[in-house]
């Protein structure tokens, strides 16, 4: 079952590498799908009924406008962002730039990242239109010293940074993702629970 349009217009590439430009003179600002819109991804035919890590975990995208006020250097894996403002549409990278100034103003995981995209800067994605990680299985996410699989991840202060409840422990706020591996290279796989 959808929840909403089907499937996302991808302009250039994956969700992982596709930026639409923001531009004043075009129709919606050059926005390529509605602002907000979120999408179920196909689970990839080629992992079904393999033991492949998140084969069957189906996965959720946000097309949102990436438009941190600080330009912050662009990480090897999925880094969680923040709402901007209470549009649900707008997102940054700051923690101190989100309207609600806490772990629970996370927005999702911007897939924009080096490892998939080795060109990727900020210069590029600043502004732009954009895909994020709302839910399910992703690979080589940015993590924390000492996360082990299980544990709770949040939003933290500064620029793409997580912090860490060990498994087990109690929740203390929105939850951002679960770590499904130990941090390797600062990258762990993460299970993102529905957020919107």
């Amino acid at each position: 079952m959808s929840l909403g349009i089907d499937y996302p217009v991808v302009s250039t590439g994956s969700v992982y590498t596709s930026i639409d430009t923001y531009n004043t003179a075009l129709l919606n600002n050059g926005a390529q799908n509605v602002l907000g819109s979120m999408y179920a991804l196909p689970l990839n035919p080629s992992l079904v009924g393999t033991a492949a890590n998140g084969s069957g975990a189906q996965r959720f995208v946000k097309y949102v406008r990436y438009n941190p006020t600080a330009s912050q250097t662009i990480l090897t894996g999925p880094a969680p962002v923040y709402w901007k403002d209470e549009t649900y549409t707008t997102v940054t990278g700051l923690l101190s730039e989100a309207f609600v100034p806490n772990a629970n103003g996370i927005a999702g995981w911007l897939l924009y990242n080096t490892t998939t995209t080795p060109s990727a800067v900020a210069a590029t994605i600043n502004g732009n239109f954009c895909f994020i990680a709302v839910g399910g299985f992703w690979a080589g996410a940015v993590s924390l010293t000492a996360t082990a699989a299980g544990d709770a991840l949040y939003g933290a202060t500064g620029a793409f940074t997580v912090s860490r409840t060990g498994a087990g422990a109690a929740i203390t706020g929105r939850v951002a993702a679960f770590a499904q591996t130990a941090i390797a290279s600062l990258l762990s796989d993460i299970y993102i629970p529905l957020i919107n």
